[in-house]
């Protein structure tokens, strides 16, 4: 606990009845400028269907269902929306499996990859895995009150390079189980595979609204800007990027 903030104090906890259902509906957009070139954008948008199918003390497990993955063509070069619906295409029907605690701790996430896979599609998700812990929000051990901060870190693996975070998040507000939170991320990277090694930085914020009653945020912003350089072979490349996640969960009612 970095503060434990104003005011009355109490604790943050998830809770979730056996058999919860939730849509998820987000969008992802990507802004990438390789060597100072002309960006490229890439935008996708998700959906999926989210079942509590186990409850115990401390722990929930949840089924995850991707009812759909698509790019958004208005904002993409033909060619590309072309190759990413290739791509993404055998990914509807997805399914993963993620257990988490009560207080928003991402547990373990198994993904159901179907036999036969490409790898650009693997590419995928592994990169959606490696997002879960964006859409799952560590609370504070402790009671805390409005303008408390806590930070939690992490770290992932995608195409080799491997990234730690650390995240700074302040209580703004709690009205019952609403409760709206803001983040201030740091993001550092490394990689060194067959003679090419990559480092990069980054910072990130985000607005975070959580409802208690669910195990995920029910509305979240989250931006990401990191700078990267790909060294080898006595040359390096700089490389920009800018990532947007922004998604909604609501509840489908009994």
């Amino acid at each position: 606990m970095l503060d434990v903030g104003a005011g009355k104090r109490g604790e943050l906890r998830f809770s979730a009845e056996e058999g919860q259902v939730t849509t998820f509906s987000g969008r992802q957009t990507s802004v990438v400028k390789v060597a100072g070139g002309a960006p490229i954008t890439i935008a996708l948008e998700l959906s999926q269907t989210s079942t509590v199918i186990d409850v115990q003390s401390d722990t929930f497990t949840v089924e995850q269902v991707i009812d759909e993955i698509r790019p958004v063509a208005g904002e993409m070069d033909p060619a590309q929306v072309q190759q990413i619906e290739a791509e993404v295409g055998a990914m509807s029907g997805l399914r993963s499996t993620l257990v988490l605690s009560t207080r928003g701790e991402l547990v373990s996430n198994e993904v159901d990859i179907p036999e036969g896979m490409d790898d650009g599609s693997r590419q995928f998700v592994d990169q959606l895995t490696s997002q879960a812990a964006q859409v799952t929000i560590p609370l504070p051990e402790e009671a805390i009150g409005i303008g408390g901060r806590w930070d939690a870190e992490s770290s992932f693996t995608v195409s080799g390079v491997e990234t730690s975070q650390r995240t700074i998040y302040e209580l703004r507000s709690r009205r019952g189980n609403v409760v709206e939170i803001v983040s201030t991320t740091e993001i550092e990277q490394t990689s060194s595979v067959a003679g090419v090694s990559v480092s990069g930085q980054g910072t990130g914020t985000g607005q975070i609204t959580l409802d208690l009653g669910m195990p995920t945020p029910r509305r979240t912003r989250v931006t990401l800007t990191n700078t990267s350089s790909l060294e080898g072979e006595g040359q390096a490349v700089e490389t920009s990027t800018e990532n947007t996640t922004e998604f909604s969960t609501e509840r489908v009612a009994d």
